[in-house]
Order: structure tokens, then sequence, then C-alpha cells
């Protein structure tokens, strides 16, 4: 049984979970995880780096929680939950160059639901960036995948590039969208654009301040950088799941709020003007409150009044206790001459 986003969430989230072929994705993360994991349980060491904290460049932390054998530190100096020690430059570019568990992700993002609640999410942000800027412009997106978001702007009027370093996704870029994708921000060359777009990218990489610095290089005059943040620390899914909430994985280094990711773009020359709360996912952490599995539930007592639920749903949008936040960034230094 299929169908679109509204409909299948309203059936829980075990169905979307389901749908849109998470469980077999999960399924595969979880084999994967685990051959970097030794006897003890424990991320091998000869895999580990230990790193500092990318937001704010501090090494003082302590330690948070421990999850399928990585360990996650909350930083002391601007409250960003990380990975440390976190895998090398080796296996994380195998992870997404060669898996076929990175592969497998795709097949999530082309799940009818999955692309009717993406397709709005894109609509949604492009509205907001061709307000700010009186209509489309040059946009381009780093880590594009599949290209999903670029044929969305694209239809909008948007003149798009983008840059996917997954030889499986550029394909699967051509083949399904007509998308010429460039291997490398460096390819990009002289060109400069008007937006540049990070959809749940920086998180992942293992020094986000030389990719937001790139991707500052590549601004036209008045340009603005556009970031979807996943596993926002302040979020409050993730404040009560923790361990148990499935942001935190180990291919997602960093864990920032809004304000650490501000302080991170500032160390890349960049000012971040704007941002809102995105997914309040008050149905996982209502069934991790009832002692049960957040994405596969088997209870269905009440936790909390239907009103009340509505209550908390909008208090966590309308603040910064989203599962994941928009950020909205321009140049520091102000207008190109």
């Amino acid at each position: 049984m299929t169908g679109g986003y509204e409909a299948v969430r309203a059936r829980g989230v075990a169905a979307f979970v389901h749908e849109t072929g998470r469980d077999t994705y999960w399924r595969a993360l979880a084999e994967q995880r685990a051959s970097y994991v030794g006897p003890d349980g424990l991320a091998r060491s000869e895999l580990l780096e230990v790193v500092t904290c990318a937001a704010c460049s501090s090494g003082d932390a302590r330690a948070a929680f421990r999850k399928d054998g990585f360990s996650y530190v909350r930083c002391f100096g601007c409250g960003s939950i990380y990975i440390s020690p976190q895998l090398r430059d080796e296996q994380l570019d195998a992870y997404w160059a060669d898996s076929p568990v990175a592969a497998l992700w795709l097949d999530v993002l082309v799940a009818p639901a999955q692309l009717e609640f993406d397709r709005a999410k894109y609509h949604d942000a492009l509205e907001r960036l061709e307000r700010r800027r009186g209509g489309p412009g040059s946009l381009l997106d780093v880590g594009c995948s599949l290209g999903v978001f670029l044929d969305v702007a694209r239809a909008r009027g948007w003149e798009v590039a983008g840059v996917e370093p997954g030889a499986t996704a550029r394909a699967r870029a051509e083949a399904k969208f007509g998308l010429s994708v460039h291997a490398d921000l460096r390819e990009v060359g002289e060109r400069r654009f008007d937006v540049v777009t990070f959809w749940e990218v920086v998180e992942h990489v293992k020094r986000p301040v030389e990719l937001l610095e790139a991707a500052r290089a590549v601004l036209a005059s008045g340009g603005v950088v556009l970031t979807l943040v996943g596993g926002n620390v302040h979020s409050l899914a993730n404040r009560v799941m923790r361990a148990a909430s499935a942001a935190f994985d180990f291919s997602r280094l960093w864990y920032f709020s809004p304000s650490s990711y501000a302080t991170l773009l500032g160390r890349a020359g960049l000012a971040q003007v704007d941002f809102s709360s995105v997914l309040a996912e008050i149905d996982t952490t209502v069934n991790f409150l009832r002692y049960d599995d957040p994405y596969d539930p088997v209870f269905s007592e009440p936790v909390l009044p239907p009103d009340l639920l509505s209550l908390l749903e909008r208090t966590v949008l309308e603040g910064d206790l989203g599962y994941k936040f928009l950020s909205v960034a321009r140049d520091a230094e102000g207008p190109k001459p």
C-alpha cells in the first residue's frame, strides 16, 4: 500500500518508515556500523581520531552518551554535540562513495511519500528565497544527491547547478532528471551563484568550516547560503530520546543548535540572518514516552491529551525545538564590490 506523505504519515510513523524503505535502509546501515565495531562493542580505535568542536573549535567537552560503539560528547564552549573520536576520512569517504548502504538512501528519496514531502519542503524554501530576492536567480546545490531539489528549482525558473561526490547519485540525477552534476566543488570554476544550498550535508562532513568557506567563495554579490541542518541539538525530540533518536548515527558527525551553527558560519566568514524550526517529531517522542520503539510502536495508550499535543507541536515549531532547522546566511563582509 502506498500513498502521499499526509496519507502515509496519518497511519503512523511506522507506516512512513516502511513505505519509504527506511526500515530496509536502517537494517543495512546497522550492518555497515557493525563493520567498524570490535569484539568489545566499541568502534575500533585504528579507524578513529579525536576531534575538536567544528562550531567553536573548543576541545573542552564532556561525555553525553554512547551509541552503537561511538561516543557522543557535548562541547562546553557552544553546546554542540559531536562524535569523538570519529571515523577517519578514509572510512567516511569510502562509505559515501562506494558503500551499498549509501546507495540505498537514494531509493528512500524516490519513494512517493518521501518525494511529496521533499518537494513541498523545497517549494516552501524557494518561495521564501524568491520573496527575499524578488524572484529566481542562479543556484548551486552542494551534496545534491540525485537532484530532486534541483529539479524543483529548475521548474520554478532558477538557473541550477549541483555538486555530488557519489557516482551512483550523479548517474541517477542524469537518468531521472537530465541533470549534469559536478563531482567536486572545484569543478564549478569561476561561476558565482545567488544562492548556495546544503540540504543536510554540512553536519556530515569532517571539516564544515572549509566547506562553508568554499560556499562563500562562489557566492555572487548579495548572495545567501541556505542550509537545512539535521540533528538539531536543541530539538525536543533529540533531548528526550537521546540515543534512541535516529538522528544520532555515525555518518552524522556534528549536532548543532541554531546558535552554535551561527558560530560555525561566523568562522567561515558568513553571518546567519534567519533560521526556522522544522519537524516537531511529536509522534516519535510520544512513542518513546510510552516506553516503546519510537519508529515501530506496538502500544497505543494516550500519553498526553490531544489538545496538549497540538499545543506542544505549535510550541516546538515556533521555537528552536524542531528536529531540524533551516538557516539563511550571507557574507559577513556584506555585498561584494
